[in-house]
């Protein structure tokens, strides 16, 4: 009787072992196709940026064609001196107040280039390029560099954050320092220059300059990402752990040479200090000044939370803020600003237009002919 029953319960044990690693499976492929859905965004978020600088060229590159504006008014509203009246006599008036001191006025000096037809194109080119690179080439998940050189490792072993909610807290605080960074040149040109100012030429030539400047660091920074293929620090964690970063598995992994975020707020920041050094949009001074400083302190932290977020070695942090920065103060001022110093001032090389180099026609007993004239 005892050899009739079944013995099932041992044939139940093996199967187990099985289930739970099934259950494993399950719950890496939804954490893999949880990654991919969040990769998606990014690229969706990636393509709304390079079509809005490619349409911004567009637009840039219509007016143009229509011809770009000149100011239909400068200085700040009011701020012309009445002059006193003339004749008659009238009785004394009490002493007033002291009239309250007026901001300089607000203008494009005459002897700075405006924007010219090539840096329309090579704005509408640049965004181009970053379409094309961001959505017409392969995205490789195989780094072609690994690791950090010089201080790199020692330095991130001391900011890396440990826990990966602080990490994605310092991931989220670099994108809202990133927007914070790039709110200043926008709200400079679109509120001070044209709301404030009421100067159309001026806000009109700060737009043209931001654009040009920040779509070809922006184009840059995702071609160096695709050819470097530098493992961001995070990457070497991810192969022991694959839950220990959102990074993991995908393609932006292999983005880490140079920082893009610290490399384009680098630029706003340019941007913001070559514009209040020769233009005084808040009035010149420690106001002008201080917005210099502002941006400065700004990309600096935007570039210290992506170390300590495990997103970039300290190396591709530096790299990228310094030609970020290098490249949003240098294109206007050695494109425009470095004709003349300061508006007031005599810092830097002037060139006015009787000094541009001209040919003029010349009549003389023996004939006509052409002269190179200028300053040279």
């Amino acid at each position: 009787m005892s050899s009739s029953k079944p013995s099932s319960k041992p044939s139940h044990a093996p199967r187990d072992e099985p289930s739970a690693n099934e259950a494993d499976r399950r719950f890496l492929t939804n954490r893999h196709r949880e990654r991919r859905l969040r990769g998606g965004g990014q690229r969706k978020a990636d393509a709304q940026a390079a079509w809005l600088w490619l349409v911004a060229g567009g637009l840039l590159m219509t007016g143009l064609a229509l011809g770009p504006p000149r100011a239909f008014a400068s200085g700040w509203p009011g701020a012309a001196p009445t002059p006193p009246a003339s004749g008659g006599t009238h009785a004394a008036e009490p002493p007033t107040a002291s009239p309250q001191p007026t901001p300089p006025p607000l203008r494009w000096d005459e002897r700075w280039p405006r924007v010219r037809a090539w840096e329309y194109l090579a704005t509408a080119t640049s965004g181009a390029l970053l379409a094309y690179v961001q959505f017409g080439t392969y995205r490789s998940r195989r780094p072609r560099w690994r690791g950090g050189v010089l201080f790199d490792d020692a330095v991130q072993d001391v900011l890396r954050l440990r826990s990966r909610p602080a990490r994605e807290r310092a991931d989220r605080a670099s994108d809202l320092f990133w927007g914070l960074t790039h709110l200043v040149p926008a709200v400079d040109a679109v509120v001070v220059a044209l709301a404030v100012r009421r100067n159309l030429d001026v806000a009109w030539q700060l737009v043209a300059l931001d654009a040009e400047a920040l779509t070809l660091m922006a184009f840059a920074s995702r071609a160096m990402h695709k050819t470097a293929r530098r493992a961001r620090p995070a990457y070497e964690r991810c192969l022991e752990d694959r839950g220990y970063d959102r990074t993991c598995g995908a393609s932006s992994a292999v983005a880490g040479f140079w920082s893009g975020h610290f490399a384009m707020t680098g630029a706003a920041a340019g941007l913001t200090c070559a514009h209040h050094a020769q233009l005084p949009l808040y009035g010149g001074g420690w106001a002008d000044r201080l917005a210099c400083a502002a941006t400065i302190s700004t990309a600096t932290v935007t570039g210290l939370l992506r170390v300590m977020a495990d997103r970039h070695y300290l190396s591709d942090s530096l790299i990228g803020g310094a030609l970020g920065f290098l490249v949003g103060w240098g294109i206007p001022t050695w494109l425009h600003y470095r004709w003349k110093g300061s508006p007031g001032g005599g810092r830097g090389r002037e060139r006015g237009p009787a000094s541009r180099p001209r040919l003029i026609p010349v009549a003389e007993r023996d004939g006509a002919g052409l002269a190179l004239v200028g300053v040279f």
